[in-house]
């Protein structure tokens, strides 16, 4: 183990420096990989260099490109290249930090998958002992180590922006810093990593988080997350122009709609935004194109002394000139409009409904309105919440929250998903598994987490948002021979929830399939007409549709700590109602309030509450102010008379994370341990089919048609055994060509 750190240009020298290696690493230790790019895309990105560590303190930078973007090894040393890290990469395990990046870029660069050969991943290994983050290497090191851990980033970006490259949040151009700069930050960054890596390595068995890394995160993370990361979504493109195109139509139908219906409301704001946005200068904007519609070309001086007005108009526009005084002209405002129209080519008027500012100026200044909530910088909002509480006044408000919707759409995942279309078809999402605290997947470029579900009820909604609604999923389409199977979970946070209280009477509404919602209705509002199965003709959920309703808003919300102040607001009833709604519903099943007391003296006692499988939430803060103010925080009377309202208000949120936390983390066990399973028995009966998303509770697999049934079962089996509760899961997969027609 000597301390060596190279920046290799050769065959010859990476040759030796390898056999040195393997010839050294009696212990099978591990290797720190790191490659540098030109872009993050999956296509058309080149790799610049790459860091392998040995040790924290050995390591090499091989170069690939010069920062002109010249390759440095010939065709056949660039395959007796691939055969060394390939020969290190079979031998020893890998470790790296989000190395998924890495790896998928080495694989289109090398031809060979390294997937099932990683070790372990530092930035999941910091979500594990730190969920709220920070993630980025450099984040994490400067955190442990200090300033010196980041010294080559500074000098990096120095120099590339010396070399005419940017580092911005949007453009990081590393790549164009001198090679032996970009060498050394490399270098630097996998023996961060290694170092890192062992440090977390003994926190995890510390924390008892060891075996939760091994059995859930990694598995995950090798079977499921990377090849997800790698495979992307193939995309309808001529579908999703068509669908830009329509709503574009759509929204401006209801744009003139909603404008025609205000004009009069609107035009003494429109003169108000004039007047302070036109400047009404003889020699500026206004006077020249007020000169052009008079068709005075000339505006000197001594030409308008000398000229003889041919009307009116020309008179009051030469007195203008004069004295700057605009009032009497005649079209003054339909210049200012036009001059409007050129700053704004895209607003159909000079009113615009897509500005909150505009809006807040219509509703609150000129109708008087009252507004339901302020902003932080306390101006009165704009909201859904605020057009809601009068659409029943102005009936063009409906069209207005229309459009609303449909921009968000558009903008989203119309727009978005176009914006990201590589390789002529797809896109590729980032799946994150260190994306919540939870330890459910999220998703960025673009966020597939909140692809639009079908209404429960569409006959509620405005048919249009449902048809954009709906038509988001069907972009997504399978492969020419493959399909889509694709489960969700019945009410799987539900579910856990069951599970976790250990409440008898709760977990027999899931033994016996009965419709939670109702159940519950009918003993919390002593229902006896009724039943809870939804095939019976009595179904509650048919006859009193409100009771079920209000349960369903406050079944999981009490549990996760919603007082009778926020279930009245939520329900709109009195807080008497809303409190003998909450008493009944803990009478009923008295097993919640001791699940709901022990997460609050988990917390109080050890700053921190876990999930069956040992997933940890750290909530330290509310262990330090249990030891500051004690039971006091508990009780509102205290609260009242020492003025804890601060403390009180932070400590209350923190206890709610505790009771949710639990729940929604065994949700995440049971997703991810699902697809583990699923992806084990692919390979097993080797079978061509992959996990391609995950999204909350639903899963979609691709694959070759012929053996979607197979599929299917196997999907099925794994997402309803994987883990067994006290209460049985239940998913029912579907098999279609697009994600509309699966679900």
């Amino acid at each position: 183990g000597k301390k060596y750190f190279m920046i290799i240009k050769d065959i010859t020298t990476l040759n030796d420096t390898i056999n040195n290696f393997i010839e050294s690493n009696v212990d099978n230790n591990p290797v720190a990989f790191d490659i540098e790019t030109d872009g993050v895309n999956r296509f058309g990105t080149n790799i610049y260099g790459f860091g392998i560590a040995f040790s924290p303190e050995t390591a090499i930078y091989v170069v690939l490109k010069d920062k002109h973007g010249n390759d440095i090894f010939t065709q056949t040393e660039k395959q007796k290249l691939i055969e060394l890290v390939d020969y290190i990469f079979l031998h020893y395990k890998i470790i790296g930090h989000n190395v998924v990046f890495d790896l998928i870029h080495w694989e289109n660069y090398s031809g060979i998958n390294y997937f099932g050969h990683v070790l372990a991943d530092t930035i999941l290994m910091q979500h594990l002992l730190n969920e709220d983050g920070p993630f980025g290497l450099k984040d994490i090191a400067y955190n442990l180590f200090g300033k010196s851990a980041i010294k080559e980033q500074e000098e990096l970006i120095k120099n590339v922006e010396l070399n005419g490259g940017k580092v911005t949040k949007n453009e990081c151009e590393y790549f164009k810093a001198d090679t032996q700069i970009l060498g050394d930050y490399c270098i630097q960054d996998v023996k961060l990593t290694y170092r890192i890596y062992n440090l977390f390595l003994r926190l995890l068995v510390k924390h008892d988080l060891y075996d939760l890394f091994e059995d859930e995160v990694m598995p995950l993370y090798r079977l499921v997350t990377m090849p997800m990361n790698k495979h992307g979504l193939k995309v309808d493109v001529n579908l999703l122009r068509q669908l830009q195109q329509d709503i574009e139509n759509d929204i401006n139908v209801l744009v003139h709609r909603v404008l025609n219906k205000i004009e009069p409301m609107i035009l003494p704001i429109e003169h108000e935004i004039l007047q302070k946005e036109i400047k009404q200068t003889p020699r500026g904007d206004f006077g020249k194109t007020y000169a052009k519609y008079l068709g005075l070309t000339d505006l000197s001086k001594k030409f308008l002394k000398t000229y003889v007005p041919k009307n009116y108009e020309e008179k009051v526009f030469i007195e203008f000139y004069e004295t700057g005084d605009s009032s009497k002209l005649p079209r003054r405002l339909e210049v200012m409009r036009d001059l409007y129209k050129e700053r704004h080519p895209n607003q159909p008027r000079v009113f615009n409904i897509r500005s909150k500012q505009h809006l807040q100026k219509l509703f609150f200044d000129h109708l008087k309105l009252k507004p339901v909530s302020y902003t932080d910088k306390n101006t009165p909002q704009v909201n859904e919440e605020f057009l809601e509480s009068i659409v029943n006044k102005y009936d063009w408000v409906r069209d207005l929250i229309t459009i609303n919707k449909l921009e968000k759409i558009k903008g989203t995942y119309i727009d978005g998903i176009l914006e990201r279309i590589e390789n002529g078809s797809y896109i590729f999402p980032s799946m994150l598994q260190f994306g919540t605290t939870s330890g459910r997947f999220s998703s960025r470029n673009p966020n597939c987490q909140n692809l639009p579900r079908p209404f429960e009820d569409p006959d509620k909604e405005d048919p249009i948002i449902v048809k954009y609604n709906d038509s988001i999923r069907k972009v997504f389409i399978s492969e020419e021979g493959y399909v889509f199977v694709d489960a969700d979970y019945t009410a799987l946070e539900p579910h856990c929830f069951a599970h976790m209280s250990s409440d008898e009477n709760l977990q027999k509404i899931f033994i016996n399939r009965e419709d939670m919602y109702s159940a519950i209705a009918k003993r919390v509002f002593n229902l006896k007409d009724v039943s809870s199965f939804k095939s019976d003709e009595n179904f509650l959920g048919k006859k009193y549709p409100a009771y079920r309703q209000k349960i369903k808003v406050v079944a999981l919300a009490a549990v996760y700590g919603a007082s009778k102040f926020r279930i009245a607001k939520l329900l709109n009833i009195s807080e008497e109602e809303a409190e003998l709604i909450l008493t009944n519903y803990f009478n009923s099943y008295p097993n919640l309030k001791n699940y709901i007391e022990s997460c609050h003296n988990s917390v109080c006692k050890y700053g921190y509450v876990k999930t069956i499988f040992g997933r940890r939430r750290n909530l330290l803060r509310a262990k330090e102010l249990y030891d500051s103010y004690g039971d006091d925080l508990f009780s509102p009377d205290k609260i009242e008379q020492k003025h804890l309202f601060k403390p009180a208000k932070e400590f209350k949120n923190l206890l709610n994370n505790s009771t949710n936390f639990p729940i929604q983390g065994l949700a995440a066990h049971i997703v991810n341990r699902a697809m583990i399973n699923m992806t084990k028995q692919f390979k097993k009966n080797n079978l061509d089919a992959t996990v391609v998303l995950q999204i909350h509770d639903q899963i979609v697999v691709e694959c070759r048609e012929e053996i979607a049934d197979k599929v299917r079962q196997i999907v099925k089996e794994c997402m309803e055994n994987v883990v067994k509760l006290s209460v049985p899961l239940n998913a029912e997969p579907k098999i279609a060509k697009n994600l509309k027609d699966s679900h």
